[in-house]
């Protein structure tokens, strides 16, 4: 009886073991384990990519040195965001002729999403300063001339052993000063025609006549009338401002623009009249005033410094002359360049290179 139980049980637990096995492996793993089935996790779904976002580089500011128009390179706009490749595009392109005035430039970013953004800035191309006139006539003596002090003939105990030198032309004030006026106006050619003459004084006879024979020319449109020096120690002040009223008056008849200059400062251990430069060119600027005609205070740029004089303590250094140059290049400017055009914005018409 108890064998006939044992192999019953026995029988028993092969057909269970027999059923287990025969399960998928699925559930045949959850029959043999105590532990509950979990359930499958969600699947994350990635963030949404932000639409693109461009940023455009400041406007762009230009000169063009011949007044035309001009090839512009501009930075290229920065894009943010999108779905890459994100390609970006500018209308006109980097690099274009543009006109003279303002230019929109559009630039577009597309991103593999087909979204867009865009910005804007512009492109100004502006000419080279220009004047309202440009052929000068500079009138006077030894120092117009560009004497060199140094080795002048007027340092000398006797003159005659000695030819006056005359400072290379871009040294003398009218070469310095065209140097200093092509270089700004590069669009134009101005001359200056250098008409000192040494040894002149105003109150000669011969000096107006010399002087109508080039403002009758039809040559010239500026005066830069620079001259007195050798009438101090002989004529009153009344003679020599009398002269150059008659230049002025001269010049403004055939509508000539005059600019008055004081004369520069001489060494007084030197020069006898030098006490009386600064009371004469109180005298030049009175006039320039009452004849309403631009002054330059050549005397004033000197500031006292006589270390700009050469050894014969009358005529200017190279430096001394190139100081005179500047400061009628300074009245000039201030005078006589042309205000600068106004434009509007340009539509987007320009060249690619």
């Amino acid at each position: 009886m108890v064998d006939a139980r044992v192999k019953s049980i026995r029988g028993f637990g092969r057909a269970a073991l027999f059923a287990v096995l025969s399960l998928p492996g699925p559930l045949m793993l959850a029959a043999c384990s105590d532990t509950p089935a979990q359930p499958t996790p969600p699947v994350e779904t990635p963030p949404p990519v932000a639409a693109p976002a461009l940023t455009c580089p400041v406007s762009v500011s230009v000169t063009s040195p011949s007044g035309d128009a001009f090839p512009v390179p501009y930075p290229p706009a920065t894009v943010t965001g999108g779905t890459p490749p994100t390609t970006v595009t500018c209308a006109p392109p980097s690099g274009s002729t543009f006109p003279i005035g303002a230019t929109a430039v559009t630039c577009t970013a597309t991103d593999q999403a087909g979204r867009t953004a865009t910005c804007g800035f512009s492109v100004a191309v502006t000419g080279p300063p220009r004047l309202t006139r440009t052929r000068f006539l500079a009138f006077g003596d030894s120092i117009t001339w560009g004497e060199d002090g140094r080795i002048s003939s007027t340092a000398l105990v006797v003159p005659v052993l000695r030819p006056r030198v005359q400072f290379p032309i871009v040294d003398t004030y009218p070469g310095a000063l065209t140097a200093l006026l092509s270089a700004r106006y590069t669009a134009q050619s101005p001359q200056v025609r250098n008409a000192g003459l040494t040894g002149e004084a105003v109150t000669d006879p011969t000096t107006f006549p010399r002087y109508v024979s080039y403002t009758s020319s039809r040559a010239y449109d500026v005066v830069l009338l620079m001259e007195g020096a050798n009438d101090l120690a002989r004529h009153a002040f009344s003679e020599i401002i009398a002269g150059l009223t008659q230049m002025i008056g001269d010049a403004q008849s055939r509508q000539m623009q005059v600019l008055l200059a004081t004369i520069p400062p001489e060494n007084p251990a030197q020069w006898s009249q030098a006490a009386s430069v600064g009371p004469f060119n109180d005298r030049v600027r009175d006039l320039a005033a009452s004849k309403g005609v631009p002054l330059v205070d050549v005397y004033q740029a000197f500031n006292g410094q006589l270390s700009l004089l050469g050894s014969d303590g009358l005529h200017p250094t190279a430096a001394g002359y190139h100081l005179i140059a500047e400061t009628f290049f300074a009245a000039i400017r201030q005078n006589l360049e042309a205000a600068p055009a106004t434009t509007g914005l340009n539509p987007a018409r320009v060249k690619r290179r």
